[in-house]
């Protein structure tokens, strides 16, 4: 069977109406460039997150920085430390998502973080976070 192609927001409303997802390393509407010195503009921005969010979901957002004035709940916190999932409730996410983050650029790069010690502290965070039935979805 083909896969079904879904346009506009209404198809998704049922789906994910009341649902809670978390979005790690959801992207972040602003950045500074430590070696500039600069406060710019990111060129990835929570697009999930505002997208989940107009469709009824209940969309928690992790980045390191830039969430101010967004319409979803956002916390702030360093994926690579421990605990950084601790403002999470227990068995309170139905769904969980690191599109792209363990191959960011910007993790290694600009952060100097180790993508596999990303992964491996946030493994251990999600089965605490996640409901039982809950998915976790992510790219690697």
């Amino acid at each position: 069977s083909s896969p079904t192609m879904l346009f506009g927001t209404s198809s998704l409303r049922g789906c994910l109406e009341y649902k809670t997802v978390l979005d790690l390393g959801c992207g972040n509407n602003s950045y500074v460039d430590v070696e500039q010195g600069q406060f710019r503009t990111r060129d990835f921005e929570p697009w999930l997150c505002r997208a989940l969010h107009e469709v009824g979901c209940k969309v928690i957002g992790v980045d390191m920085v830039g969430l101010e004035g967004e319409k979803f709940v956002y916390h702030y916190a360093n994926l690579a430390e421990p605990d950084c999932l601790k403002m999470i409730a227990d068995k309170s996410v139905d769904v969980a998502n690191a599109s792209s983050l363990f191959d960011s650029p910007h993790l290694l790069s600009r952060l100097g973080l180790d993508p596999n010690r990303v992964k491996d502290n946030l493994l251990v965070q999600l089965e605490r976070v996640l409901k039982p039935e809950g998915v976790f979805l992510y790219s690697w």
